[in-house]
């Protein structure tokens, strides 16, 4: 609305500005003044109105004159032209992509910009032409983000649980034991083969980016090339075995689903990239074989780490190409090797070097390496104390999770050598700090908790990541456990404990038994519910921090073999869709 001209409010004000009113006119600010004017007109204080009006009117035309002002710089300024033609830029940039690697560049609820393709170029080029126009695998998708649910396609409930999700591979499968014909069957989804690329992807670090491109391509690889993961070969050299998982109704003859453990002996299965938890390649076989993928493109000491993992990968998915090729010399081991690249480093002060090593290292579990690291560590700091080679090895030690690495960056901050805020602007050593791990970490509950009977004995494997960083900042972990009856939560059934004072590489098996070390038989046929917590003590300080508690129902099937035979093929089965993916294999 404009200014009411007959209102005994307007005559209040002085001449010029009823005359800048009556020029402006302003729609929004005069008449908001206007309601306010009358308000004080109507407690009768004239003279308070007048002095306030000046205020008001000078804050009026200060913010008008600086929207003008701003108007006229804005107008001054140059709109960002695009040079040449966006869409033909774009769809020139997908035709060249399609040309170079067989792949479309396809929008979904987001568009491929022209830095996205430029950027999934550079990642592809490194990859050799075994990844290229692989079977059926038609394009990738550009979506915002994951949406998944049971039946494979819904936006999940909690946006926030997908945010962090970068890619995607598909089809998904499930495992199926069929009692007829005592066949375990990969029964391959619907969905055509395909990788979803998310927006949260093109946010990350180069180097970071590639990897998790070379990652997913190694989902597609083993998906179009009949399931490399799931070869008998690859299941001997990753040591993983088949749990069969039937229902909770189950009888004798019926199918039911299976899975692979990992084993908790072997400490080191395909290393992780350092946005990953350190047991995800325990997780499951192909997360462990497309890892395997990303760490033959992009980490150099894999070849020395994982070597029967390297000659596979290197004859049926790289045909030969390698990307680091062995010296001479690299027939010695590799914890030989890696300490002398790490002792060239320290000696040259050559900080990428020295970076390079312990982040190659903390891709594993190599514990007696990285106490040799950090004596490393101490030798170079006592000669040479100067701030940036206390600073740079402070940093570097954030890498590794031996105890020893903490003890040495307190003592370089308690020397006055580097300080401890310099310490946490690095983000890895800000992941690692105290505070982090207090309100974060510990708090995180076991993953993956399987239940099984094994040689008469009741047992639960799982996975624990934050196992080695609980024993790296000096915390002991106690895992509880107690089984009741789903119907009587009440009544507890068995409750026990078992403590690990060492850490380890973040696989655990323990045999459930009672608060007096028994071993107790669980009852069979009853539906029964697990709850599990992992408990971090420290050793010193006393602080206790108890993790979630997991949940999982259960029911003790006396008549199975709960692991399936060592020495056992697979039938992938496909759906008539991808008839022509099951010719080809």
């Amino acid at each position: 609305m404009g200014i009411d001209r007959e209102s005994p409010g307007y005559w209040a004000w002085p001449d010029e500005f009823r005359v800048f009113f009556k020029k402006t006119n302003d729609r929004y600010l005069t008449g908001h003044l206007l309601i306010w004017i009358k308000s004080i007109k109507s407690r009768g204080s004239m003279k308070r109105m007048k002095i306030s009006g000046y205020i008001l009117m000078s804050v009026w035309i200060w913010a008008s004159l600086s929207i003008l002002s701003w108007a006229e710089e804005g107008a001054k300024r140059p709109f960002y032209e695009y040079p040449g033609n966006y869409r033909d830029n774009v769809n020139g940039l997908k035709e060249k992509f399609k040309e170079s690697f067989g792949y479309e560049l396809l929008d979904l609820d987001e568009e491929w910009r022209p830095e996205e393709i430029e950027r999934m170029q550079r990642a592809f080029a490194e990859l050799p032409p075994s990844f290229y126009k692989l079977p059926d695998l038609k394009g990738f998708y550009r979506i915002s983000r994951i949406q998944v649910n049971l039946e494979g396609r819904a936006t999940p409930p909690n946006e926030n649980e997908t945010d962090d999700v970068k890619g995607a591979t598909f089809p998904t499968f499930l495992l199926v034991y069929r009692h007829e014909g005592s066949v375990y069957e990969i029964n391959v989804g619907e969905d055509p083969p395909r990788i979803e690329f998310y927006t949260p992807l093109f946010y990350e670090e180069e180097a970071d980016f590639r990897n998790i491109v070379h990652h997913e391509m190694g989902h597609a690889f083993d998906v179009t090339q009949g399931f490399l993961s799931f070869s008998k070969e690859w299941i001997d050299l990753s040591r993983f075995r088949i749990l069969n998982l039937p229902a909770l109704d189950g009888k004798e003859k019926d199918d039911y689903l299976y899975t692979f453990l990992n084993d908790p002996e072997v400490d080191n299965y395909a290393p992780v990239s350092t946005r990953h938890l350190p047991t995800y390649s325990r997780s499951n076989m192909q997360e462990d074989f497309a890892n395997s993928v990303a760490a033959y493109v992009q980490y150099p000491y894999f070849q020395y780490t994982h070597p029967a993992r390297y000659e596979f990968l290197k004859k049926y998915v790289f045909r030969g190409q390698e990307y680091f090729p062995a010296a001479p010399d690299a027939k010695g081991d590799p914890v030989s090797r890696i300490l002398a690249d790490l002792d060239a480093g320290l000696k040259e002060n050559d900080w990428d070097k020295v970076m390079n090593v312990a982040v190659e290292v903390s891709r594993s579990y190599f514990p007696d390496l990285e106490k040799k690291i950090v004596e490393g560590f101490e030798k170079k700091r006592a000669g040479d104390s100067s701030p940036e080679t206390a600073y740079r090895l402070g940093v570097v030690s954030c890498f590794l999770l031996d105890p020893g690495a903490l003890t040495f960056r307190q003592n370089l901050i308690r020397e006055g050598l580097v300080s401890l805020e310099q310490l946490l602007k690095n983000s890895r050593c800000h992941q690692m700090a105290r505070q982090n791990f207090d309100r974060m970490m510990a708090q995180m509950p076991p993953l993956n908790v399987y239940f099984f009977r094994n040689d008469g004995k009741d047992e639960i494997q799982f996975l624990d990541p934050v196992l080695r960083v609980a024993q790296a900042r000096g915390y002991v972990t106690r895992y509880h456990w107690k089984v009741y009856l789903e119907e009587n939560p009440d009544v507890i059934l068995l409750e026990g404990d078992e403590t690990l004072t060492q850490g380890g590489n973040g696989s655990v098996r323990l045999v459930l038994k009672d608060n007096q070390g028994k071993v107790v038989a669980l009852p069979a046929e009853s539906k029964l519910v697990l709850e599990l917590t992992a408990l971090r003590a420290h050793r010193e300080t006393f602080k206790r921090f108890p993790s979630q508690p997991v949940k999982v129902g259960f029911v003790v099937k006396p008549w199975l073999d709960y692991f399936g035979p060592k020495d056992t093929s697979l039938k992938v089965v496909y759906p008539f869709s991808q008839s022509l993916l099951e010719k080809r294999h």
